[in-house]
């Protein structure tokens, strides 16, 4: 049986540099993507925790 080397550390490092990359370049697209998180999990979103003036 032929194992392949899989390493954990080396893969989240990949994806969390893509992904600086591409939010880098549009930083709108992190805001929406993490209001989507939020909502899909019910996560409060941080306008919503901060008190308005």
């Amino acid at each position: 049986m032929n194992k392949k080397k899989f390493d954990c550390v080396e893969l989240m490092r990949s994806i969390r540099d893509k992904h600086r990359i591409k939010y880098k370049k549009n930083p709108e697209l992190r805001k929406k993507r993490l209001q989507e998180i939020h909502k899909k999990f019910g996560f409060a979103i941080l306008e919503e925790l901060q008190p308005s003036h």
